[in-house]
């Protein structure tokens, strides 16, 4: 059985910490999606990097907007509420012809988020482009 996930714009600050960090550009960000998923809410909140220049991998240029897609060239944990049921975000390469990279943000029964990427290339969040990023 196949199920919707229903992602939106929401802001969590207040229970993920490292939220005072985002800068604009280039650096750090933080984005939070909500997520619905056999009748159950919850909120999840994506610290990522800006999206790496392919022909220099070393090298950081400035992110688009989270509304298009975050970039998340590592693994990341937080901790967020008691009630979330178990789903996923997929996540497709920065190419469309490299199908190895990929990131997966599962979140747990317990309320943890782990997101988990794959791969040497970044990659973007299927993340609709209703999604806020708090980088501004």
């Amino acid at each position: 059985m196949r199920r919707t996930l229903l992602i939106g714009p929401l802001c969590l600050c207040s229970a993920v910490s490292g939220c005072a960090d985002h800068k604009s550009g280039s650096g750090d960000h933080n984005v939070t999606y909500e997520i619905t998923a056999n009748g159950l809410t919850g909120k999840v909140k994506i610290n990522y990097l800006s999206h790496m220049d392919q022909n220099s991998p070393n090298r950081k240029v400035n992110s688009r907007r989270s509304s298009d897609y975050a970039a998340v060239p590592y693994t990341k944990e937080v901790a967020l509420g008691d009630y979330w049921d178990r789903a996923h975000i997929y996540a497709r390469a920065a190419s469309s012809k490299d199908s190895k990279a990929t990131l997966t943000c599962t979140i747990k029964h317990d309320g943890t988020v782990v997101a988990t990427k794959t791969g040497n290339q970044s990659v973007s969040c299927d993340a609709p482009r209703g999604a806020a990023d708090e980088s501004k």
